[in-house]
């Protein structure tokens, strides 16, 4: 915990009683004296009115010389329907995605407030996990727009955003956001194109189709400049192709089928890419895989880091691009 330099006795009572209740770890009146940057006597006033409250217990402990303080859990816990299994994953999760540092720490004691509400100690969310990235997007500067985006999903409320092409030029449009995941190196964000036509109306399913076949989206945090929240309001479900297919790029289903080698056929079979993905083992140890995947630049990237070790067997139009590609490759080292 950072100190509270200057706080105010309402901001020094509130942080003692958060290290108390929420940590669930014994202090010291050194302890308080040290993060709170007050004196002794204010450390013990500020014990006494939360010894004074209904319902808490604040326990004190004698040992190595001096008292030690902590806070019994409420006797009732709140209802709230979670295991340590599910808080343990949460943290997993939270780990694994790349969120700006100070974002994570919220998040994380978020994690363990809720955690000591449901379960007898901060143990459920401690991790043995230690992730490490060796690829990675500095979304610092997006933290404004991931906060504008996570409101507008809560709120199911219509954004402008607007980034900039390699060219330099402005884009704007209109999005209803629906879900933000992390994948990779990055933090996406998943929802709906929403047309200028549609005006001063609550945006769903039927009003989208009313426009033209409703156009799912998909788009990098860290390339969007703005996120403006507008007073129009949505009711649309998550884009299944985002959720349940190979690529993220927004496009139409197509089946996918490519043949491993038995050198990398173990690391594909380890390996979740699609929910209606079919691995067959053959009998010389190489591996065939079927499934649906929505973007074909995505699956010609994806083939092209197995090298030699994938064998594209559809769809066929993409072998032309996948020979144009290794063609281009050749080109550079044998110019």
């Amino acid at each position: 915990m950072e100190t509270v330099a200057n706080s105010t006795a309402v901001e020094r009572a509130l942080s003692l009683y958060d290290l108390l209740l929420f940590t669930a770890k014994k202090y010291s009146a050194a302890d308080f004296i040290s993060m709170l940057e007050c004196s002794k006597s204010t450390v013990s006033r500020l014990l006494q009115q939360i010894d004074k409250r209904q319902g808490m217990i604040l326990r004190r402990d004698s040992y190595d010389g001096r008292e030690w303080y902590s806070l019994e859990a409420p006797a009732r816990r709140p209802r709230i329907i979670c295991s340590p299994e599910e808080f343990q994953a949460l943290s997993a999760c939270l780990e694994k995605a790349d969120i700006p540092a100070e974002e994570a720490q919220k998040m994380r004691n978020i994690l363990r407030r809720l955690s000591l509400l449901c379960c007898d100690d901060g143990s459920a969310i401690t991790s043995a996990i230690n992730p490490v990235s060796k690829s990675c997007v500095d979304l610092t500067d997006s933290v404004p727009i991931l906060s504008d985006l996570c409101q507008a999903i809560a709120e199911k409320t219509v954004c402008k955003v607007q980034w900039q092409d390699r060219q330099g030029r402005t884009k704007a449009w209109k999005m209803a956001p629906v879900r933000l995941f992390a994948s990779a190196d990055s933090v996406y964000v998943a929802g709906w194109h929403i047309g200028d036509a549609i005006r001063d109306t609550m945006v769903t399913q039927d009003i989208l189709e009313q426009y033209g076949k409703p156009e799912p989206v998909c788009v990098y945090i860290h390339h969007l400049d703005q996120a403006e929240r507008t007073a129009q309001a949505f009711a649309l479900p998550m884009p299944l192709p985002f959720t349940q297919h190979f690529g993220f790029a927004g496009g139409e289903p197509f089946a996918l089928r490519v043949l491993f080698s038995p050198l990398v056929a173990d690391f594909v079979q380890e390996r979740h890419f699609s929910d209606d993905e079919v691995k067959t083992s053959r009998a010389d140890g190489s591996l065939e895989m079927s499934c649906t995947a929505t973007s074909r630049s995505e699956v010609l990237s994806w083939l092209l880091g197995f090298g030699a070790g994938a064998r594209l067997l559809e769809p066929s139009d993409l072998i032309p691009r996948l020979d144009q590609e290794l063609a281009d490759i050749y080109k550079q080292y044998h110019a």
